[in-house]
């Protein structure tokens, strides 16, 4: 795919774009890492759009659609929470994990608090809804990253910020790990690109403007992580591109997950709860999974 050979300019140690604009970093022990999980709640109609119309022709009515939707985004977050609550709690207070949520309503807020305490990380996991004002829900996803990253790094203090959304379940421990050091390095972003040509996960370094770095970026796009890229050289970073993950935004992103999952031992998954929820689905709906 030509997005995927424009990624290859793109290397751990070669400096593009101009001088970079960073602004005064602190000089002094080094902080922690913030680690923003943003997630959507999974209401009638506003999650998941493209898997939901491809789910139709194989459910009874809309009503099992949105079941399979919500089943999905609460078993992946479910997942994701707990990996990283108790990954990031044995780095030595390297993370301050942000669970933000959308839209900003007591409904989305309750639903993921719930989450937590299911998950046993609430501990951990600090919840925040997306953007500091509810009236701005309309705003674009650079607008609520760039908010969501400025206030995680306000509100615990911390130096670097990295990115993640829930589409891809299994993402591993040692993708935050690699992205988290390649962003400790001065002016260095590290991105996890999508099979698809997003991505799946961003780290920036201290001293990144997210204004700049999200500023143009072409979103829900077959090149969005290239955008991306372009818009970290124009605030003056350089790029690690790290390993390629797949995320779930259709139908066949689901049966290539559960093809992954599928085999693992249930004592061994990382992904244990979409596991349990895929595999139920495979049973009380086979050709969801198998058409």
């Amino acid at each position: 795919m030509e997005w995927m050979q424009s990624l290859a300019e793109y290397s751990l140690g070669r400096m593009v774009g101009a001088p970079s604009p960073l602004r005064k970093t602190n000089s002094g022990p080094q902080r922690a890492t913030a680690l923003v999980l943003l997630a959507k709640y999974p209401g009638a109609g506003k999650s998941k759009t493209r898997l939901a119309a491809q789910l139709r022709p194989f459910c009874a009515s809309d009503d099992a659609v949105q079941a399979i939707i919500a089943n999905f985004v609460r078993a992946a977050t479910l997942d994701l929470l707990q990996r990283f609550a108790a990954a990031t709690a044995s780095q030595g207070g390297g993370f301050e994990c942000f669970l933000t949520y959308a839209p900003p309503t007591e409904e989305a807020r309750s639903w993921f608090a719930s989450l937590l305490q299911e998950g046993r990380v609430e501990d951990r996991w600090r919840l925040q809804p997306v953007l500091s004002s509810s009236s701005a829900a309309s705003s674009s996803l650079g607008d609520i990253l760039c908010d969501a990253g400025q206030r995680a790094r306000a509100a615990r203090g911390c130096a670097r910020v990295s990115f993640l959304g829930v589409d891809c379940p299994d993402l591993p421990l040692e993708a935050l790990l690699a992205a988290a050091s390649a962003s400790s390095a001065p002016g260095v972003a590290a991105v996890c690109p999508a099979s698809d040509g997003g991505y799946t996960l961003l780290a920036l370094p201290e001293g990144a403007d997210e204004r700049l770095c999200f500023s143009d970026v072409r979103w829900s796009a077959g090149d969005t992580c290239l955008s991306q890229l372009q818009a970290l050289t124009r605030a003056g970073l350089t790029s690690a591109v790290l390993e390629t993950h797949s995320d779930v935004d259709e139908l066949p992103d689901l049966r290539a997950l559960w093809a992954r999952l599928a085999g693992e031992p249930d004592s061994t998954s990382q992904c244990p709860h979409t596991r349990a929820m895929l595999a139920a689905l495979a049973t009380s709906a086979p050709a969801v999974l198998c058409g």
